[in-house]
């Protein structure tokens, strides 16, 4: 989960902005008695008066479940569980559109306290706008999913994109597995016997080969130690099941995000296992 303030700050003055929030094109899915619908914000933050210098531009595209009526209480309180686990405690009660400006209130702000001072400081130096460094600038992309999962539950995720200076971006994915009968949020322990983790661990490595030789065109790595030698795999590292996993109807998949099990230039990793190999592994959900 990205770091954001406790609290909404206000807009400072010499702060111009621009935004745009609009339902999203892609109308909405159904699946049993559940639907989803879909937010999308665009927003540029400039600390110049004149509309140029330094920005700081955030996206945010947000699914959530759509209430199936004005009563349904249900569907915010799903709602407001996955943006708790997602986002934070601050975004749990809020309508959806209010979640999505005041996210991107606060990401803004922040961006605001971490670079105003310095670039007031520099213009009244006289620095030539050619001059002021990069990471002036900063970019944050949220990309959400809700998708039907395994029977009741529903795989929500938060892919978020991150620039604020640095050799390269951070992008990070969060997965969440919701049961929509009562709005329980499965972890790991929950589903798969780590006492077998080992085990786990031999199927997601089969995976992670097959997926090694498709992206290297390949069929010549057989072996953990051949990730490794194609920078698949890091060297002092290995396999584990993550947190971060969607449950399926026939299969598990997962998520390994950059870092996690091979360097960044590897990119992340969605693996697909098979629950009839995993069977021996799955805990029964209640």
């Amino acid at each position: 989960m990205m770091n954001t303030k406790k609290y909404l700050l206000p807009f400072a003055i010499g702060c111009v902005c621009a935004n745009f929030l609009f339902p999203s094109c892609s109308g909405s899915r159904q699946n049993a008695s559940r639907q989803t619908d879909s937010l999308r914000l665009d927003t540029v933050c400039r600390l110049n008066e004149n509309g140029e210098g330094p920005a700081c531009s955030l996206s945010c595209s947000y699914v959530f479940f759509r209430p199936s009526a004005a009563d349904d209480t249900l569907a915010h309180w799903l709602n407001g569980r996955l943006r708790k686990a997602g986002f934070g405690e601050q975004y749990e009660g809020l309508a959806p559109a209010d979640f999505v400006k005041k996210l991107a209130a606060n990401y803004l702000s922040d961006y605001r306290e971490d670079v105003e001072a310095l670039y007031r400081e520099d213009m009244a130096r006289g620095t030539a706008p050619k001059d002021l460094p990069m990471w002036y600038n900063y970019e944050f992309d949220f990309q959400t999913q809700l998708l039907p999962g395994k029977g009741t539950i529903w795989n929500f995720s938060v892919l978020s994109f991150a620039y604020t200076g640095g050799a390269h971006p951070m992008t990070y994915r969060q997965c969440m597995n919701i049961d929509t009968e009562n709005g329980h949020i499965y972890s790991k322990e929950e589903v798969f016997d780590l006492n077998h983790e080992s085990d786990i661990c031999r199927l997601i490595l089969k995976e992670l080969i097959a997926e090694a030789n498709r992206r290297l065109e390949t069929d010549t790595i057989t072996s953990a130690e051949g990730l490794q030698e194609n920078g698949m795999l890091l060297n002092d590292g290995g396999l584990f099941v993550p947190d971060n996993f969607f449950l399926k109807e026939d299969h598990v998949t997962f998520v390994f995000n950059r870092y996690d099990i091979a360097p960044y230039s590897a990119g992340d990793f969605l693996l697909d296992v098979t629950n009839e190999e995993l069977t021996p592994y799955l805990k029964s959900l209640n």
